[in-house]
């Protein structure tokens, strides 16, 4: 099967990321060497910032109605969504160019994930990291609905127990990538960045605490509210830092 006959929706549920990572969120999808069909869907539901930015594959949905509970709000996400392939994609973290093709290319009983991926704990400093790595997920829609999607929780463990589930469905599934080339996953832990996993957050309120953390940066400015015109580009030249 080639490209032109593949179809990818990548799903991107936002809150109050500063503008700057959501735009090289964008741009990263944008720079995809994919040829085939590709959407990314963003579903933001911060009722103090309205994302825009127009471009045919992308589509932005700004609701002031807040869900409080992160694994309805990834599946709301996924039903936003057009294609039979979907692909997880964080807001504030970045996809190399190779992200959707080589996840394509190395499905396993009709998914893929990879343990392998580069953390940035400063920025242009790259470590390799062997984490979770929920977001190098993709997998069939038909597949997705048969494990019953994300547990409807408001928990630190969603992508643990997410991935639990895909296990039990389809047994082993995740690649390993020994070439540093082929690693298109880095993960954001820089400090402006919230994240859920964190020590800090409490166990069964994440969207609770995350609303906190997000209005105490608009109320003392120190992070941009009201309506944000994206333009999309990368932080920086990631490919210029990648480990050899």
């Amino acid at each position: 099967m080639s490209q032109d006959d593949i179809e990818i929706s990548c799903y991107c549920a936002t809150y109050g990321r500063p503008k700057r990572f959501i735009e090289n969120s964008i741009q990263c999808f944008l720079d995809q060497d994919w040829s085939g069909k590709k959407e990314l869907i963003i579903f933001n539901d911060c009722k103090y910032q309205r994302l825009v930015y127009s471009h045919p594959e992308i589509k932005i949905i700004n609701s002031e109605d807040r869900i409080n509970n992160l694994g309805k709000k990834f599946n709301d996400t996924i039903k936003l969504c057009s294609y039979h392939y979907l692909a997880t994609w964080e807001d504030d973290d970045t996809f190399l160019r190779n992200r959707l093709s080589y996840s394509i290319k190395n499905l396993k009983n009709k998914a893929f994930h990879t343990y392998d991926a580069f953390v940035e704990r400063q920025e242009k400093i790259f470590n390799k990291s062997q984490g979770y790595s929920h977001s190098t997920h993709m997998f069939d829609r038909n597949l997705f609905e048969s494990i019953g999607m994300y547990n409807e929780t408001d928990t630190r463990d969603i992508d643990v127990t997410f991935m639990k589930k895909m296990s039990l469905k389809i047994n082993q599934y995740s690649t390993k990538i020994s070439n540093n080339k082929d690693i298109f996953y880095i993960y954001n832990w820089i400090q402006d960045s919230y994240h859920a996993s964190s020590s800090n957050f409490e166990q069964h309120k994440i969207s609770n605490t995350i609303e906190d953390i997000i209005k105490l940066k608009i109320d003392t400015g120190r992070l941009e509210s009201g309506t944000i015109y994206l333009e999309p580009k990368l932080r920086y030249n990631f490919y210029e830092y990648i480990p050899k």
